[in-house]
């Protein structure tokens, strides 16, 4: 095992991709012995005997890998490699042999995230609150694993983990001390805040004199805004520990501050520019999409605004002319504002996967239990905000009593949960039933 792991991870690309099919292919279930175990169910119905001949051979290989020094790890980046295989072979049409290989793939990866799901399961995790005094490394890898916000120094990573900051991490006995698998950033306010530059920006707490030591005034924290969670491990994929972090972490403020009962996200719209850039150039053509629902002076302003909304130019102006403040727009601005914030909310409610929010944000969140609370135009003036989403952020409200409730709906593709604002914005027509279907 070892040597097979040690080989592995010393391979290129190519040499890791061939190890891959060679397990599936010499290590899947054994026709002949099913057929047997089969025929001798028939007989003495023994179940465990027939689901032993069913595992395939790989299953147990796994099995004794975990058992191996930094096993977990290596079945981490395993499961990583497979699923970009995957992606990689079904981005092309082959002949029905590879056909039959790309199923057996997806065999041997659901296999695998069976395994991890059950290794990796939140019992076994360990929240751990990281400080400015935390293991050098383990601040390393915070700062190397922010997806959502980047950070920019060790002066910034001392401000996320400074007073009126919480930075959470889940931990397994299995990985390595210091490389957390799930990292969530929390700011503590006086209101939910629409701008991330408000959470990212020293705060009026921070002087000259800002030390790490300094004392929080309780009064000050009257809600918890979750502003950016991160998975650290491709091979975790679908795996889902963040909804058990966040309810870790509500408790453990809840703790900390008896009188917080405010929690909400701010968080990014991945996915909002690309479906609006595409529908815009479908609507351009008379081909009807969900923003055929937008009043048409709001259509009208979009697709007359394309050239500037595809640059990003329009955006770059609103965000450096007084920051974005509506009172700085013109008629035909307000008017754009509108219908980018109309369209917004057709993407997150309208578009969907299987019966489920397209956008993987607020998909997250709304199986968790959260409410779609407010849009926030320009939530994110930076140039990656607007590259990204035209610089649009959401909050998700976590109303505590409503969690379960709204989760059990969302499941069962019931109406999402909207705040009055949100509702506000979506259409009202003969084609509208609640269902954001």
């Amino acid at each position: 095992m070892i040597q097979f792991r040690n080989s592995y991870y010393a391979a290129d690309e190519h040499g890791k991709n061939q190890a891959i099919l060679a397990v599936v292919k010499n290590c899947g279930a054994n026709a002949t012995s099913i057929r047997e175990a089969i025929s001798r169910f028939n007989e003495n119905s023994d179940p465990w005997k027939l689901r032993e001949a069913c595992t395939p051979s790989y299953v147990k290989i796994f099995r004794r890998l975990v058992e191996q020094v930094d096993g977990f790890k290596f079945l981490i980046d395993f499961r990583q490699d497979v699923l970009f295989a995957i992606r990689k072979m079904s981005a092309v049409d082959y002949e029905d042999y590879k056909a039959e290989e790309l199923r057996e793939l997806r065999a041997m990866e659901g296999a695998l995230k069976d395994l991890l799901s059950l290794l990796f399961s939140t019992g076994l995790m360990e929240l751990h609150r990281v400080t400015w005094t935390s293991p050098c490394l383990l601040l390393q890898r915070i700062s190397e694993y922010e997806a959502v916000h980047p950070v920019r120094s060790w002066a910034d990573l001392k401000h996320r983990v400074g007073p009126y900051r919480r930075c959470f991490v889940f931990l397994h006995g299995a990985m390595p001390t210091c490389d957390p698998l799930v990292i969530l950033h929390t700011a503590l306010t006086t209101e939910i805040p629409g701008s991330i530059t408000d959470v990212i920006q020293r705060s009026r707490h921070e002087q000259d004199g800002f030390s790490v030591d300094a004392k929080e005034d309780p009064a000050e924290v009257k809600a918890a805004i979750f502003y950016s969670i991160s998975s650290t491990q491709k091979g975790l994929t679908g795996i889902d520990m963040g909804n058990s972090l966040i309810k870790q972490v509500v408790q453990s403020l809840r703790n900390e501050f008896p009188e917080l009962n405010v929690f909400s996200t701010l968080s990014p719209v991945p996915g909002f520019r690309e479906y609006l850039l595409e529908n815009l150039d479908r609507c351009s053509k008379g081909l009807h999409t969900s923003l055929s629902r937008l009043p048409p002076e709001e259509m009208a302003i979009l697709l007359s605004s394309l050239p500037q909304l595809r640059d990003g130019s329009w955006l770059r102006q609103r965000a450096s002319s007084n920051s974005g403040e509506r009172k700085s727009f013109s008629t035909d601005d307000e008017v754009l504002r509108r219908a980018l914030t109309r369209a917004c909310v057709l993407y997150l409610c309208w578009e969907k996967r299987r019966g489920y929010c397209l956008n993987p944000v607020a998909n997250f969140h709304m199986r968790n239990g959260a409410e779609l609370w407010r849009i926030n135009f320009l939530g994110d003036p930076s140039s990656r905000g607007i590259r990204n989403a035209f610089g649009f952020m959401v909050n998700y409200r976590y109303f505590l009593s409503n969690l379960n409730e709204n989760s059990r709906r969302y499941m069962e593709r019931e109406p999402i949960a909207l705040s009055d604002d949100v509702r506000s914005w979506l259409p009202v027509d003969e084609s509208w039933n609640g269902t954001c279907e």
